[in-house]
C-alpha cells in the first residue's frame, strides 16, 4: 500500500487525487497503475470498493481491469488525454486501442 492508498482510506480523496495525478503525469507508461486509481477516484468510489472493483482476486484480473477501465475513463477524458497522446506518439496505438 503506497501513501496515497493510506490517504484514500482516511477519507482525503481529494489529497489522494493530486498524488495519484502527479504519480500519473510523471511516469506516462503508468507501470503503477495510477490511472485505476485517478477513474476510480473521479468516480467516488471509497479504497475498499476501488480494491473489490479494479483489483479482484480472480484469475483474469488484467482482462477483469481492462474491461472496467474501458467503461469508466470515457467520462473522464481530461485526466487521461496527455496518456492517451503519449501512448499514440510513444507506442504507436490508435484512439481505439486505449479505450
Amino acid at each position: 500500500m503506497t501513501g496515497a492508498d493510506n490517504l484514500w482510506r482516511d477519507g482525503k480523496t481529494e489529497e489522494t487525487l493530486v498524488v495519484y495525478r502527479k504519480l500519473f503525469r510523471s511516469n506516462l507508461n503508468d507501470n503503477i497503475g495510477a490511472r485505476y486509481a485517478i477513474i476510480a477516484l473521479r468516480l467516488g468510489l471509497p479504497y475498499e470498493e476501488y480494491m473489490r472493483q479494479v483489483w479482484p482476486q480472480s484469475r483474469m484480473p488484467a482482462e477483469h481491469m481492462d474491461t472496467w477501465f474501458r467503461k469508466h475513463a470515457p467520462k473522464f477524458p481530461e485526466e487521461l488525454a496527455e496518456w492517451k497522446q503519449y501512448c499514440k506518439d510513444e507506442i504507436g496505438l490508435d484512439e481505439e486501442d486505449l479505450y
